[in-house]
């Protein structure tokens, strides 16, 4: 006589959550399935079920509580890791519920909507307070004299504006230029620079005729001449590069290419 099939089903392939000395275990295939719900961000769902689970278990007294063991810590506070986060959950997760995690994390950053418009420009802020002069300073020395005031020729001019007061720096080139003796005689000039018709230091040039053909002409070839005037005060000036003369008369002037330039240094 064949014995009696036994009516109760075997417990290890009918209930996943099977009880052993008052524990809940779990198939390796089962604790799988977990790491991938996990990785496709659904473990809350997976959490909810499991607490469900051990409730239904407690009721039906088939399962009894015991101090936990340290590696039941480490296990929860590995599964909590991965529910705050898959990027942290992924360093511990290994085989495929560590390739869930990242397929899911990448599945996340893809569904991203593309980059919205840049807003309008904002208005510009106000004007900030004017800062202190710079340190900077100015000094020309050397063996040239100092023009004679009260020019009688006017060569080149720039008339700057220097919202404060402080050192001009002028600076002046002539390219070349011609100046002719009156009556045939020698004659000569004083060639300088000037801020306001008052002479700026050490910037006198004396220029004198030659004669050796008719008539007696004072001819300039590549002429530089800078210096510095102090305590310029702030407003409207004007610049001047000027000549006045010394010796004889001068009958007729030409200039051919020149300039004049002028540099506010501060105080």
């Amino acid at each position: 006589m064949a014995p009696e099939a036994d009516p109760q089903p075997d417990r290890r392939r009918s209930d996943p959550h099977r009880k052993v000395s008052g524990r809940l275990l779990f198939h390796s295939d089962e604790l799988d399935s977990w790491l991938d719900t996990i990785g496709r961000g659904e473990s809350i769902d997976c959490f909810l079920e499991a607490v469900d689970t051990a409730s239904e278990a407690i009721g039906r007294g088939e399962m009894t509580f015991r101090k936990p063991s340290p590696a039941l810590i480490v296990a929860l506070i590995a599964l909590f890791v991965a529910m705050s986060s898959n990027g942290t959950a992924s360093r511990f997760v290994k085989g495929k519920g560590a390739a869930a995690v990242k397929a899911a994390s990448a599945s996340r950053l893809d569904a991203r909507g593309p980059r919205g418009p840049r807003g309008p420009r904002g208005r510009r802020g106000p004007q900030g307070p004017a800062g202190p002069p710079g340190p900077t300073m100015s000094a020309v020395a050397g063996s040239a004299m100092n023009p004679p005031p009260h020019p009688d020729r006017l060569w080149e001019d720039v008339r700057p504006d220097t919202p404060r007061r402080g050192n001009l720096f002028v600076m002046a080139h002539v390219e070349s230029a011609t100046l002719t003796c009156g009556d045939n005689a020698p004659c000569s000039v004083h060639l300088g620079l000037y801020v306001d018709d008052a002479p700026i230091e050490h910037t006198d040039r004396v220029l004198t005729s030659d004669c050796s053909a008719e008539p007696c002409v004072i001819r300039v070839f590549q002429q530089d001449l800078f210096g510095s005037a102090a305590g310029v005060a702030s407003g409207s000036h004007r610049v001047q590069l000027c000549s006045r003369t010394l010796t004889g008369t001068i009958a007729d002037f030409s200039e051919e290419g020149g300039e004049i330039a002028a540099i506010l240094l501060g105080a």
